[in-house]
């Protein structure tokens, strides 16, 4: 894999800074200018994704009061089965409840 990694990089590299290469792909490589505008463009999305891990840690370990309290929706009752079983049992579930009725139901599908 690290081979693999390595020799797409140099290919890359290859395409990009030989004349010939990139005439025939058609490309050119990017100046001061360029990268600028791709990190503007990005680096504000990067600190927002960090944001919002922050955001789903915290709601992910608050309790459902102090969810509740701080005005964040509650997380899905139950937990569904992952991808793994649901492929290999066939079996696929949704578990729902609501204020009134503590009772599950659940929908089996084959």
């Amino acid at each position: 894999l690290l081979l693999a990694i390595l020799l797409s990089l140099a290919q890359h590299v290859a395409i990009i800074y030989m004349p010939a290469l990139a005439n025939v792909f058609g490309v050119a490589a990017m100046d001061g200018e360029d990268w600028a505008a791709v990190m503007g463009a990005s680096v504000p999305v990067l600190f927002l994704d960090e944001i919002l891990k922050v955001v789903s840690r915290q709601r992910a370990t608050e309790g459902p009061a102090e969810a509740a309290a701080l005005g964040l929706p509650l997380p899905p009752v139950g937990r569904l089965p992952s991808m793994r079983m649901r492929a290999y049992t066939g079996y696929s579930a949704v578990r729902t409840t609501t204020p009134d009725d503590k009772s599950a139901t659940g929908d089996k599908t084959h």
